[in-house]
C-alpha cells in the first residue's frame, strides 16, 4: 500500500493525505522550508524524508562576499570600538580616499538574500454555439528573506580637510583651496566623516497578488472573431513577516509599528490595491 503525507508550507497551509504520485503535481509550489508528516500531528522537516528531495525545490538563493578579515577590524586593523553585533562583522571596511581608488568593498556588497515564489493557476474552457469561453484564476505569494547592510563594517572617508593650511594659524586660510593631501590625512588617521549600518536581523517582506480573468471569442460569421477579456488584479499591501516596518504618525511624531499596539500590518489600506484590464480584439481575414 502506497504511504500518504501531509505537507504544511510555511505559510501554514496543508496539503494531504497525498501519496507520492498525488504530490508530484504541486512540484515548484513545494520548497525545502516545507514541513511533513506521516499522521498529520507530528511534523518534521521535509530534509528527514529522502524519497521527497525530488519534490521540494530549493529556494532560489544569492549570496555575496566582500573582502573578509581574519577576524573584526578591531582585532585585525586595530580600529578601536568597531561593533560587532551586526552581520558581517568580519568585513573589511571601506576607506573612501578623496581623489583615489577606495580601499575595500562597495556598499551592499555583503549580502544573503532568498526568494520565493507560490503560485496557484486554474482555468477553465467553455465552448457554446460560437462562443469560447475561458475563465481563470492566478494567486501568488511572493517572499523575501534578506540581509544586506550597505557598510556593514563601517565606511570611512578621508579629505583634505586636516592637512591643509588652515590648520597652520601662522599662514591662516587664504591657502586652503591649494594645500592638503587626503592620502596624508589617511595616513594620519584623520577621519572626515564616518558612517557604519548594522543589520543583526533578516528582514522578510512579504507581498500577495490575486489575479481573475475571463475571456471570450466570439466568431460572429466566417470571416470574423471578436476576442474580449477582463482581468482583475488585487495587489495586496506588502508586509513584513516580523513586523518590522514603521510608519512616522504626524499627529503623533511617533512611530507606528506595522501590526503592533492595534496598528494595521501593512502601510496603506487595500482599498487602492485593485486594477481592471479590460480588452477588446477583432479578427477578419482578407481575400
Amino acid at each position: 500500500m502506497e504511504r500518504n503525507y501531509w505537507v504544511r508550507t510555511e505559510h501554514g497551509r496543508v496539503w494531504g493525505p497525498y501519496p507520492i504520485s498525488a504530490l508530484d503535481r504541486l512540484r515548484g509550489q513545494l520548497t525545502e522550508k516545507c514541513e511533513v508528516s506521516l499522521d498529520g500531528k507530528e511534523w518534521l522537516p521535509g530534509a528527514d524524508f529522502p524519497e521527497l528531495r525530488g519534490l521540494l525545490a530549493p529556494a532560489r538563493k544569492i549570496e555575496r562576499q566582500a573582502t573578509e578579515l581574519d577576524s573584526s577590524p578591531s582585532q585585525s586593523l586595530g580600529i578601536p570600538s568597531t561593533p560587532t553585533n551586526g552581520a558581517f562583522q568580519n568585513t573589511l571596511p571601506t576607506f573612501a580616499i578623496a581623489g583615489l581608488q577606495q580601499l575595500g568593498p562597495s556598499a551592499n556588497t555583503a549580502s544573503d538574500f532568498r526568494t520565493g515564489v507560490t503560485q496557484v493557476f486554474d482555468a477553465i474552457s467553455i465552448q457554446h454555439g460560437r462562443h469560447s469561453l475561458k475563465l481563470g484564476l492566478d494567486w501568488r505569494w511572493e517572499r523575501l528573506d534578506v540581509i544586506q547592510p550597505p557598510s556593514p563594517t563601517g565606511n570611512f572617508t578621508f579629505s583634505t580637510l586636516f592637512t591643509n593650511s588652515q590648520a597652520i594659524p601662522t599662514i591662516g586660510s587664504t591657502l586652503s583651496s591649494f594645500s592638503g593631501n587626503s592620502l596624508a590625512s589617511f595616513l594620519l588617521g584623520q577621519v572626515q566623516t564616518f558612517s557604519i549600518d548594522i543589520q543583526q536581523s533578516i528582514l522578510r517582506p512579504r507581498a500577495h497578488t490575486q489575479e481573475y480573468f475571463v475571456q471570450d471569442d466570439f466568431k460572429a460569421t466566417s470571416r470574423l472573431t471578436i476576442n474580449a477579456g477582463l482581468r482583475y488584479t488585487l495587489n495586496f499591501p506588502s508586509t513584513d513577516a516580523d513586523n518590522h516596518g514603521a510608519v512616522f504618525n504626524l499627529q503623533t511624531q511617533k512611530l507606528d509599528y506595522l501590526g503592533q499596539n492595534g496598528f494595521r500590518e501593512s502601510a496603506r489600506h487595500c482599498s487602492r490595491c485593485h486594477s481592471r484590464s479590460p480588452a477588446i480584439r477583432s479578427s477578419c481575414p482578407f481575400r
